[in-house]
């Protein structure tokens, strides 16, 4: 049996589940993190529902979700919190997955994933069945230990071009190694998607709060995501071309749609919506 590194694993205990109905969970975001986005907390919302679709079909097939049709971005997660898990299952095959699921702290939600769906892989193709199997058990006996989690490396998207105020077009490489590949998965590292929906965020919150929120004491904030839909596998070492474009704009609110390619391939899109806070 393959041994399973945890190095991408944000759950800690399984506390309750019912295969392929509901399930609750927590996990603890390591206290020596700067910092834990929202893409992580909603990876491990993701993953959740993932051990409650896998043990629904004996652990042969991995639901990898693509799209999300709403996910409500409520409150941030700080490094040494609880996170409090629990995911709704509603369908799942050896064909497909969809299931929503939602992240709190002390029963205040920090954020909701509403209606994913997702194609079902092959197990074998990604992992060792065996190995899966037995973390899931060790998760719910409590045995598991503290997840290896340490972090991802910082990305950056580096800016290529636009329009003022209008469009911004950035490029993303893609590492050709980290520590997460190793569990993401051992028998085909793929670039999580989580982490390119956190680039996506990330570079349209710096290009929308380049002009129009500063020397205001506000800031734009993403607040929600809407019709993510996550259309290629994504492999270490690629290139990615971002270009975020604003749909419409009032005064305390922005809707951008952001569209990623690579190369000719339409890799993965979204719209993020923003509102203005106060800063800090």
């Amino acid at each position: 049996m393959e041994a399973h590194s945890r190095a991408f694993t944000l759950i800690d205990r399984i506390t309750t589940v019912e295969p392929g109905v509901r399930i609750r969970g927590h996990y603890r975001i390591p206290p020596t993190l700067e910092k834990f986005p929202s893409s992580l907390v909603a990876e491990a919302t993701g993953q959740l529902a993932g051990w409650a679709i896998m043990a629904a079909v004996d652990f042969k097939f991995r639901c990898l979700a693509g799209i999300a049709e709403k996910v409500e971005l409520l409150a941030d997660a700080r490094p040494g919190q609880v996170l409090e898990l629990v995911a709704d299952i509603e369908t799942v095959g050896t064909d497909g997955c969809d299931y929503c699921g939602c992240a709190s702290v002390n029963d205040r939600p920090l954020l909701r994933l509403i209606h994913c769906v997702g194609p079902m892989l092959p197990q074998e193709e990604l992992e060792d069945v065996n190995a899966v199997r037995g973390l899931y058990l060790s998760l719910c006996s409590g045995d598991s230990g503290p997840s290896a989690f340490a972090g991802v490396p910082p990305f950056e998207v580096a800016r290529t071009g636009g329009e003022a105020g209008q469009i911004a077009k950035g490029v993303l490489t893609v590492p050709t190694a980290a520590e997460f590949f190793a569990d993401h998965f051992p028998r085909r590292a793929l670039f999580p998607a989580t982490l390119l929906v956190n680039e996506m965020v990330n570079f349209v919150t710096g290009f929308a709060n380049e002009e129009s929120a500063q020397g205001t004491g506000l800031t734009w904030v993403p607040r929600g995501l809407y019709g993510v839909k996550i259309r290629a596998f994504t492999k270490p070492g690629e290139t990615l071309d971002i270009v975020a474009e604003v749909k419409k704009r009032e005064i305390d609110s922005l809707l951008i749609s952001v569209e990623v390619r690579n190369g000719q391939r339409n890799a993965a899109n979204l719209r993020m919506a923003l509102v203005k806070e106060e800063t800090g």
